[in-house]
């Protein structure tokens, strides 16, 4: 079973006006569950009509469903999705050197920032599936965000780890995958976290 738990965050002048909880369906492919919801933004200035542009933030480990999420969000929303294990696996193959890796993903997501703030610029919204695993990282997008006049929501996707497992070797046989991502890369980057 897949998790799904949404939260949104104005801009420090739309303040919080209120916050509920919202059961919902989220898909066949993620089954029933709870979706919790902060409805932020009452009342705040927008910068297209009615509408203020939003920076979906994808928080989640390796395997738990978040691109597969994105995917779904870029769909109904119109937004543009920043998915950065892509922009790797284009730019240096789907298994780069572990050495390199975490040097080159932090040029990536470099690079893929001020295409995000120029997009939220011009009232679009954004999917950044960058898995967010520290608070310091979400917190810093959530700043930057809020400084051009725009929402942030988080999206924190979470499964078992057999699960996770399941769906990493899966993707990791398919033919248009991103990247590998070997069982002891899982385990290593699981004991960090």
């Amino acid at each position: 079973m897949v998790e799904i738990v949404r939260q949104g965050f104005a801009p420090a002048n739309g303040g919080v006006t209120s916050q509920r909880r919202q059961r919902s369906r989220l898909g066949s492919n993620f089954g029933n569950r709870w979706q919790w919801t902060s409805d932020a933004i009452d009342g705040a200035k927008r910068r297209q009509g009615d509408r203020m542009p939003t920076a979906h933030l994808m928080f989640g480990f390796l395997g738990s469903g978040k691109t597969t999420l994105a995917k779904r969000l870029e769909l109904e929303h119109s937004a543009v999705r920043f998915t950065p294990d892509e922009w790797m696996a284009r730019l240096f193959g789907e298994d780069p050197p572990a050495d390199t890796f975490q040097h080159r993903a932090a040029a990536i997501r470099d690079i893929m920032q001020p295409i995000w703030v120029r997009c939220l610029s011009l009232g679009l919204d954004v999917i950044l599936d960058y898995g967010f695993w520290s608070r310091a990282e979400r917190d810093r997008v959530r700043e930057v965000v809020a400084d051009m006049g725009a929402t942030s929501v988080l999206w924190a996707v979470s499964c078992s780890d057999a699960e996770a497992r399941k769906r990493i070797a899966l993707r990791n046989e398919a033919a248009h995958r991103s990247l590998y991502i070997a069982p002891a890369t899982f385990d290593l980057l699981k004991a960090r976290v």
